[in-house]
């Protein structure tokens, strides 16, 4: 008996190996045919490439596989001009697709080729609309508002449509992952108003980003354009209080550095230009130039910095401060515009830049 029972397990050990092999076979004849696939449509051989999918849908033995393969075979057909064959290949993938994500991804593909497709664009509209609607969680959903966005914005009736859309949108969409974008466009389509009072809801909508998406990708964004809507409201203090939070906010780098946010750079420089144009705080405005200078030396406003810092300190009445400021662009930046105007400065202690009615000259 245990005789029969060591065969048996013997045939079973030998049966699960057997099979181990042919499913690894199988896989890499997969991946083989795959990557000939791949290779031929990157190098615009798509009837070929076509062979090669229909073989795989055959063998494909998972719905993500299949998913895949269907997918590919919308995009040969769409470039070998067998558009509807496409869409029909691209619909299948979406209707298996393993998760909403995929899902997505294959109907903007139906929904891309009708927008620029001559007398589908109302409907490729209308399904981006659908699309967002249906998926607004998902990357997919991103890229179908900010179509939905470009085309309204494109023609003086959309423009006027945009506002109830996002207004509309923003009321569907308010607890899923499209509702910080839905929000920031609004922000957007204030700001661009010429009426003072669509300025302030945008700093409003702006400011209720930085609020209910503390941690999103817009969070910099929205402070930033709150802080230039807030310029142009000549409200300098609260810009500055704008500014001064981006330069806070320096997000935890890959490696546990500290990374600076992508408008750091940018924040620094108009907290000094504010200080020293609008506030007319001129220690202050020095100590932020010192403070840029120090930083951002490799800065191609670099050399505006130290200029600036010449300036103020001529205007306070340091010569002697605003010549080391001018010497060291000589030396450091021997080929910037601002050296022409060095020599001047210091004999008149007047920018020469600016012209009799207060604008800047041209270089």
């Amino acid at each position: 008996m245990s005789g029969t029972f060591r065969h048996l397990l013997l045939l079973a050990l030998l049966g699960a190996f057997v099979g181990g092999c042919s499913s690894s076979a199988r896989l890499e004849a997969w991946n083989s045919r795959w990557l000939e696939a791949e290779r031929a449509h990157v190098h615009g051989e798509d009837a070929v490439a076509l062979v090669h999918l229909e073989a795989l849908d055959a063998a494909a033995e998972s719905q993500r596989d299949r998913h895949e393969v269907l997918v590919r075979r919308g995009d040969c057909l769409t470039a070998i001009g067998r558009a509807r064959s496409a869409m029909t290949s691209w619909f299948r993938s979406g209707r298996i697709a393993p998760d909403r994500n995929a899902a997505a991804r294959s109907y903007l593909r139906v929904v891309r080729w009708m927008s620029v497709e001559p007398g589908m664009e109302l409907k490729g509209l209308q399904g981006m609309i659908r699309l967002l609607d249906a998926f607004p969680d998902t990357r997919a959903g991103k890229r179908a508002l900010d179509h939905v966005v470009a085309v309204f914005q494109g023609t003086a009736q959309g423009q006027r449509w945009l506002r109830a859309f996002l207004a509309g949108r923003w009321r569907m969409h308010r607890k899923t992952g499209l509702a910080k974008f839905i929000a920031y466009e609004q922000g957007r389509l204030f700001a661009r108003s010429a009426d003072r009072p669509d300025w302030e809801r945008a700093v409003r909508t702006m400011a209720d980003i930085e609020r209910l998406f503390p941690r999103s990708a817009l969070w910099d964004d929205a402070v930033y354009a709150r802080s230039e809507l807030l310029h142009r409201l000549g409200r300098y203090e609260e810009e500055l209080d704008a500014l001064r939070l981006i330069l806070k906010h320096r997000r935890r780098g890959l490696f546990g550095d500290v990374a600076e946010t992508a408008y750091y750079h940018r924040s620094q420089w108009r907290v000094a230009q504010v200080l020293q144009h609008d506030l007319r705080e001129f220690e202050l405005a020095e100590l932020a130039l010192k403070y840029f200078v120090r930083e951002f030396a490799f800065s191609r406003r670099f050399d505006d910095a130290l200029y600036e810092l010449a300036v103020v300190r001529v205007g306070m009445g340091r010569s002697e401060a605003a010549l080391d400021a001018l010497s060291r662009l000589a030396v450091e930046r021997p080929e910037s515009r601002f050296n022409r105007y060095a020599a001047r400065l210091m004999e008149t202690g007047v920018d020469p830049r600016r012209a009799r009615d207060g604008e800047e000259e041209t270089p």
